[in-house]
């Protein structure tokens, strides 16, 4: 064999080697992303446009494309750029003022809202607010939701069982 055709033997093994290695390796896979960031600034606003992109080789086609896109929608952009994702801009966080807390998710409340549970029974609600009634100073309507509230914790009492929407309990005066 000659030397000139084992160089070249060699050199084709080792691009094999390399081809192989660049096809096996996770960059090879799922490529960094880049943003091209697209502005048309004026006196008062400004518009952005931004389109992510995997294809690095073609990174000033992919610009150009951009660019006519913004155009034709938005006019002349005065500039464009090609970021990194830690190069984006961070949304801003909201001022907060003097006492205030700052903003957390909310609980998810659940899908049907069960009812809630006393412990002293179904009228319990009812007795908090007799409670609350009582306690303040007494005048006509006073008195007046104090025996509407007896009323309605009476109702249930009267004939036993459960106290049942629209029907009528109790001895009826005719």
């Amino acid at each position: 064999m000659k030397p000139l055709e084992k160089a070249m033997k060699a050199k084709k093994a080792l691009q094999t080697k390399n081809v192989k290695k660049l096809t096996t390796s996770d960059d090879a896979y799922s490529p960094e992303k880049r943003f091209i960031e697209i502005r048309k600034k004026r006196p008062k606003s400004e518009t952005v446009m931004m389109k992510a992109t995997t294809d690095w080789s073609n990174l000033k086609d992919e610009t150009s494309k951009a660019k006519e896109r913004f155009t034709k929608a938005v006019g002349r952009p005065t500039s464009a750029r090609v970021l990194k994702e830690d190069d984006l801009p961070q949304p801003r966080k909201r001022r907060l003022y003097a006492g205030e807390q700052p903003d957390t998710v909310p609980p998810k409340l659940p899908r049907k809202q069960k009812r809630s549970k006393y412990a002293g029974g179904g009228r319990t609600r009812l007795l908090e607010e007799l409670g609350r009634v009582e306690a303040e100073p007494s005048n006509r309507n006073r008195r007046a939701e104090v025996s509407r509230i007896h009323g309605e914790l009476n109702k249930g009492y009267k004939s036993g069982g459960a106290v049942l929407k629209g029907k009528k309990v109790g001895c009826q005066i005719k």
